[in-house]
């Protein structure tokens, strides 16, 4: 497999050899005021007519417009390596991945559920 071939979040975890530990409960285990935001956003930005726009676009418009912020729900957590976690930085903006200074450890948010990760379509920067 080649880099432009990777599509799916399947493809990514294959292409990287990213090993994963489910940890659903450890932000709130451990306090989500330890972790700091490595890569994403922990909210989603719509306009008046609740289409999506950047935070960028959000932050310019939002005290003219009607514009809102939600959070985005992160349905599963998985502990990953350092270097899964560049990789993660490195090729994609819209993955949530939080960092643990104390614990020395990342967390990479899973957004969507239920979908065989063969079937996710993943946004590669």
């Amino acid at each position: 497999m080649n880099y432009k071939d990777i599509k799916t979040y399947a493809d990514f975890v294959e292409f990287y050899s990213i090993n994963k530990v489910l940890c659903n409960d450890i932000i709130e285990e451990t306090g989500v005021e330890n972790w700091e935001l490595a890569n994403g956003d922990l909210y989603e930005y719509l306009d008046e007519d609740g289409e999506f726009i950047t935070r960028e676009e959000y932050e310019d418009g939002f005290q003219d417009h009607d514009y809102t912020e939600q959070p985005v729900e992160v349905y599963q957590w998985y502990i990953i390596r350092e270097s899964d976690a560049q990789n993660i930085i490195y090729n994609t903006e819209d993955e949530i991945l939080m960092y643990n200074e104390k614990l020395n450890l990342y967390v990479w948010g899973i957004t969507h559920y239920g979908t065989n990760w063969d079937n996710v379509p993943i946004s590669l920067s």
